[in-house]
């Protein structure tokens, strides 16, 4: 019985420990990306609208991925085919009455629209389509598209983490990059980006 409530201490002190050294390095690593880091990092970007999410277990049980299923409308950089969805797979989801929480991830809802900044796996798969992609640098990879009521016009802006919400970290205000933009000047320093 001692030995077993010694293992359960030593359990909980590891956990807290991971914690507090998780908490450390997300505190002095957080890096804003500009658009033109962000775009010369990715593989694809693109413009799509959010048709399906699915979590799951991964094979050994032991991560739940999420699995975004997303129409494509216009593809921006790389070589995806607007004619057929992409799958793009996240760490973390919820299944029954078990979630995994990213800090930083980037969250999504069916029929949102959406730009993504996807780099593609380095796995041999002939076919590109097929492939599961990932967002670059978590939530900055992902803009949700919005109509701007007062202005008449779409603007692309990054949601769902913000540093602001993290006083411990590094992040600058004054040095604050833009998240919100009208969206055809968005796409314009997209495209005007060296590829």
């Amino acid at each position: 019985m001692k030995r077993k409530l010694n293992l359960n201490l030593l359990l909980f002190l590891v956990l807290i420990g991971l914690v507090l050294v998780s908490n450390i390095l997300f505190a002095s690593d957080t890096k804003e990306l500009s658009i033109k880091e962000i775009t010369s990092l990715s593989d694809n970007v693109v413009h799509g609208k959010v048709i399906s999410i699915i979590s799951y277990w991964n094979y050994s049980k032991t991560t739940i991925l999420t699995d975004v299923e997303v129409e494509i409308v216009t593809v921006y950089k790389g070589n995806l085919d607007k004619k057929k969805n992409t799958i793009i797979q996240l760490l973390g989801g919820t299944i029954d009455d078990i979630s995994t929480i990213i800090i930083g991830g980037a969250n999504f809802k069916i029929n949102e629209e959406v730009i993504l900044f996807l780099k593609t796996p380095q796995i041999i798969n002939l076919d590109i389509n097929k492939q599961k992609h990932h967002i670059i640098a978590l939530a900055q990879g992902k803009y949700s598209v919005k109509m701007d009521k007062l202005n008449n016009t779409k603007v692309a802006y990054r949601s769902s983490f913000e540093m602001d919400d993290y006083p411990e970290s590094n992040f600058n205000p004054q040095t604050r990059i833009k998240r919100e933009f009208n969206l055809k000047e968005f796409i314009k320093q997209i495209k005007n980006i060296d590829n």
